[in-house]
């Protein structure tokens, strides 16, 4: 899920003028950036993205960003005004790794179209991305993933060579639980009473138990819609104005078509995630509203056992691992950090460890 992929919400895009982001580069920069292009895996799509690489770099280390949900351009730039990848290749090349980020099919400079791509073909997109490096002649290449980005690049490990893997707020349990944790944290930082907040987990909960077990996702779509109908037709005024606040649950369904969507309803990220034979970096924060990384977290480590693995969770921080305690997600443009310093070391120190071992 992309940054924040919160149920029933309008996406509201912010005029971030005057807001400063004190973690984007500024003039001229340390290290080389070039726009580059490169093949998908399997198909013939081209993906247009930025190389960043140390001057004299003598590491030979290379990174591959993956973005979550929803259509991302290279520098994953956010409805908040954030542009995490930016800020996170800035921070990796002074450090002397090599960072490659693109934009997602059918978005920016790339071809293809990202609302008919499959999890497959995102994952095509990544591997792409990897094979690009080793031709280029980089010895260690690893992936950094971002919520639904940590899901993909688990796939990728396990169809193309890659050294390590980073795995940002990864999702891990499958969409439908995903969604009901997202709509309940949603609903608890709303301040909705405990009777309403069931009710609307409970309704979320049936639509997508239709979409789940309905094969045809026209029929799926018609019943969802007959669902939501039938339920306008009963609820309270109480009820009536909390979902006024969520928005338009028919906007809602039409996410939930997406194919990408299909696949993460039917698979648990946990069964690949025993799987993977990489080093793993895996980070969480405590105050995440859209992946439960607490509760879950003996899950993550028992499916990490097979593996050489860490993971830590950053005290609160929330899905986008910024600094951002107390301040309500319609208020997250005016936040000035991007990414917490204590992630952005965190990951630099364990990718160059990993060089030594």
């Amino acid at each position: 899920m992309r940054g924040l992929s919160i149920l029933f919400v309008s996406v509201i895009l912010f005029s971030c003028s005057g807001n400063k982001r004190t973690q984007e580069p500024t003039g001229s920069f340390p290290y080389e950036s070039d726009d580059v292009s490169f093949k998908s895996y399997q198909t013939d799509i081209t993906l247009a993205g930025t190389l960043t690489t140390p001057i004299n770099d003598s590491l030979k280390t290379a990174v591959v960003l993956i973005a979550g949900s929803g259509p991302s351009d290279r520098d994953n730039s956010n409805q908040f005004g954030h542009r995490m990848f930016l800020v996170l290749s800035d921070y990796l090349t002074r450090r002397g790794i090599t960072v490659l980020r693109y934009d997602e099919r059918g978005v920016g400079q790339s071809e293809g179209n990202y609302r008919e791509a499959t999890y497959i073909d995102m994952e095509s997109d990544a591997a792409g991305g990897v094979q690009y490096l080793r031709e280029k002649g980089f010895q260690r290449i690893g992936i950094i993933g971002h919520s639904e980005g940590g899901g993909i690049a688990m796939h990728v490990s396990l169809n193309i060579k890659t050294d390590f893997l980073v795995l940002l707020a990864p999702a891990n349990a499958n969409a439908h639980d995903i969604m009901l944790y997202q709509t309940n944290q949603r609903l608890v930082s709303m301040l909705v009473d405990e009777a309403i907040r069931k009710q609307i987990v409970d309704n979320v909960d049936s639509m997508l138990t239709i979409l789940e077990t309905e094969s045809d996702l026209a029929i799926a779509k018609t019943k969802m819609e007959n669902f939501i109908d039938q339920k306008e037709k009963e609820i309270t005024p109480a009820y009536r104005e909390v979902s006024q606040r969520l928005g338009d649950p028919h906007r809602l369904i039409e996410g939930w078509l997406d194919p990408k969507f299909i696949y993460a309803l039917h698979h648990d990220p946990l069964e690949t995630l025993r799987t993977v034979r990489t080093p793993v970096l895996v980070l969480y924060g405590d105050q995440d509203g859209t992946v439960d990384g607490i509760t879950l977290l003996p899950a993550m480590k028992s499916a990490l056992d097979s593996t050489e693995h860490e993971i830590k969770i950053f005290p609160g921080l929330g899905h986008l691992f910024m600094n951002s305690q107390g301040v309500p997600v319609e208020k997250l443009h005016e936040v000035e950090e991007t990414l917490a310093p204590e992630v952005l070391e965190t990951m630099g120190d364990w990718i160059l460890q990993k060089r030594v071992n």
